[in-house]
């Protein structure tokens, strides 16, 4: 789907916030006494920092051009890195398995994921998948909103939720306000599309 201005703007803030966020991981792990940096660890930051590559990559999508084999590699990364923060959330001992507020946070990353992934099959061509982005945009707008709101108001009142810190919350807020931007994209794209209404199809019928 081609990219408006809203949505490049959208597409910029939400890839600096997840930046943000590893750049903050990060340097809390350089104040800490032992400095301590996994495998795991390392292919979550390189997995968050290409989906920030393809976020921006994305934003410059033209409209009736078909997206290279690159752009389209990339834009399996947000998926990817969706996946890994709810396995991390999964494993995090820090909270219950059968906590409230983890099962929200992977609800939430699992909405945004299943937006990217069909963002990432329209990137292939395949338009058949354009009805479930649609469905997928409103999971995303539903249940990502509530998880983005809640991780903020945890975040506020002191509490965050496991291992992942303040920024993680508003990095949250960064893709609800993506999926917003790309529902109301293509919201406004069905509005002037030229298809008849519903009750003329029902009449010709």
């Amino acid at each position: 789907l081609p990219c408006g201005i809203a949505e490049k703007i959208a597409s910029f803030v939400c890839a600096a916030l997840i930046v943000f966020s590893v750049a903050s991981d990060l340097s809390s792990r350089l104040n800490a006494a032992v400095f301590q940096l996994d495998a795991k660890t390392v292919l979550f930051i390189a997995v968050a920092v290409i989906a920030a590559i393809s976020l921006v990559v994305s934003s410059f999508a033209k409209k009736d051009a078909p997206a290279t084999p690159m752009v389209s590699l990339l834009s399996f990364a947000p998926v990817i890195y969706c996946a890994l923060c709810v396995l991390y959330l999964y494993f995090d001992q820090a909270v219950a398995v059968n906590s409230p507020a983890k099962f929200i946070c992977q609800l939430t990353y699992l909405s945004f994921m299943l937006m990217f992934c069909a963002e990432a099959g329209l990137s292939l061509g395949r338009g058949k998948l354009y009805p479930r982005y649609i469905f997928a945009l409103c999971c995303a707008v539903a249940i990502g909103g509530a998880g983005a709101v809640s991780s903020i108001a945890v975040t506020v009142t002191g509490a965050p939720c496991g291992a992942f810190t303040g920024a993680e919350a508003f990095v949250k807020v960064g893709l609800f306000l993506y999926s917003c931007v790309r529902f109301a994209r293509v919201t406004a794209l069905e509005l002037e599309s030229e298809e008849p209404e519903l009750e003329e199809v029902f009449e010709e019928e």
